[in-house]
């Protein structure tokens, strides 16, 4: 791959919606289960075989978050359209964990994070909050782990 493809990979993956289709969920399961798997590995600890029928794409920032939650009064309508469906604010969850989270705020969810068998998703219960700054550092991350596990 040349050094422009790499770039335009890694463009597409960073500027990408990943919700809007089923297709697109479809590939970003993939994908966030490929970037935990090779963060185990790097790690040292054990893949957990089977689980990829139960995942689920968690949204962090969730959907359509009540009108009435600190989702709406602490994010605006502009951050909210333009980070929601982005990689940061995406993880790996069962599907019995994603269905209880619902559009909880961020301090209900985040113990629900903690003692995942998925690195990226660990991580998150690290935050104190979850504004569009943890977003994109945690956007950021998982593009540098895009880049090294596949050499773009």
């Amino acid at each position: 791959m040349s050094v422009d493809e790499r770039a335009q990979v890694k463009s597409k993956i960073s500027s990408e919606e990943w919700g809007s289709s089923t297709a697109k969920k479809q590939f970003l399961r993939v994908l966030l289960t490929r970037l935990n798997d090779a963060e185990m590995a790097q790690e040292s600890q054990t893949r957990v075989d089977g689980i990829e029928v139960t995942l689920q794409i968690e949204h962090i920032l969730p959907e359509n978050p009540n009108k009435s939650s600190r989702w709406c009064s602490e994010w605006t309508e502009e951050e909210r359209a333009s980070w929601t469906h982005r990689l940061g604010n995406l993880c790996l969850l069962n599907e019995k964990t994603n269905k209880s989270l619902k559009n909880h705020n961020f301090s209900d969810k985040r113990p629900s994070y903690k003692g995942k068998p998925f690195p990226f998703t660990q991580e998150i219960s690290d935050f104190d909050k979850w504004t569009v700054d943890e977003v994109k550092r945690q956007h950021e991350r998982l593009l540098q782990a895009v880049e090294r596990i596949f050499k773009l």
